[in-house]
């Protein structure tokens, strides 16, 4: 039987982000450490990797029509005070 694990990646602020995980991750919640944006997703580690897009918009700032169908993952309040939301971009 194949375990899953809990990964942990840095995003960027503001714009499209890509990330290298496995196609059937699953995105668990986004959070700030060490001062960074972080996702953390669940993972069958030895699966096919891909480049999976994560979109983080900053409050009050337009969301382009053009990103396609996005799935909401969360809210990060940093400690500089900016507030970064963030979506998974599934089509």
């Amino acid at each position: 039987m194949e375990l899953k694990v809990i990964w942990k990646n840095q995003l960027e602020k503001m714009g499209m982000n890509f990330v290298t995980l496995p196609a059937d991750s699953i995105p668990l919640h986004v959070g700030e450490q060490d001062g960074r944006l972080t996702i953390w997703s669940e993972v069958h580690p030895n699966r096919q990797s891909v480049q999976k897009p994560f979109l983080v918009v900053g409050t009050g700032e337009p969301i382009s029509e053009n990103v396609g169908i996005r799935d909401y993952i969360g809210t990060v309040r940093m400690p500089d005070g900016l507030v970064w939301h963030v979506y998974e971009v599934t089509q």
